[in-house]
């Protein structure tokens, strides 16, 4: 929130009135919940509901230690808008061993959503309150 519009034409973030002297300001991306989707038809397909699937991931990140025992995911399924800007980038994995497990991998996809979006947030040069919003959320 902003008592003044702020626009970065280099970041490109987005500035949306709200009242006067009052606006939200933030950057936008295209892999977040969508994400998410895809990693319960990847991971779950046709196994229960969407809660069963978000349920199940909350248990698979007590299985699998912060950084995902070194497994790390990219995640652009859709390009990517800010801070990129390029709908050429692709997702990806790194770092697969023989021992990795289901749980490293769905660790890392959630690390790899909410590090993105720590580079947002970063980008709007946030000092004190962030909220985030849409279907990661």
């Amino acid at each position: 929130m902003s008592q003044e519009i702020v626009l970065d034409s280099h970041k490109q973030n987005f500035c949306y009135y709200l009242r006067p002297k009052c606006y939200v300001i933030g950057a936008p991306t295209n892999n977040g919940g969508v994400v998410l989707d895809w990693a319960k038809q990847i991971f779950s397909p046709g196994e229960g509901t969407a809660q069963d699937f978000y349920q199940e991931l909350s248990q698979s990140l007590t299985e699998s230690p912060i950084g995902a025992n070194g497994v790390l995911f990219l995640p652009f399924l859709n390009g990517e808008r800010a801070p990129y800007w390029d709908a050429t980038l692709t997702a990806q994995f790194t770092h697969l061993w023989v021992t990795t497990t289901r749980a490293d991998m769905l660790r890392a996809i959630v690390e790899g959503v909410l590090l993105n979006i720590r580079l947002l947030t970063e980008l709007v040069a946030v000092k004190e309150k962030t909220t985030a919003s849409g279907g990661f959320f």
